[in-house]
């Protein structure tokens, strides 16, 4: 009920996402599971519907 879907998440991390491959050095990640979850599966190659 309510709440944001996976979709809505990636939205809202994409640019993030877009920093996070321009780092050339290791970092750190601190976030909430769902965020983590869409973080991973872009970096994996999961397709949006799999995710």
């Amino acid at each position: 009920m309510g709440g944001e879907s996976y979709l809505d998440v990636i939205e809202r991390v994409r640019p993030v996402i877009i920093e996070l491959e321009r780092q050339r050095r290791s970092i750190v990640i601190v976030c909430h599971l769902a965020v983590l979850r869409c973080i991973y599966a872009y970096f994996m190659g999961v397709p949006l519907q799999v995710s």
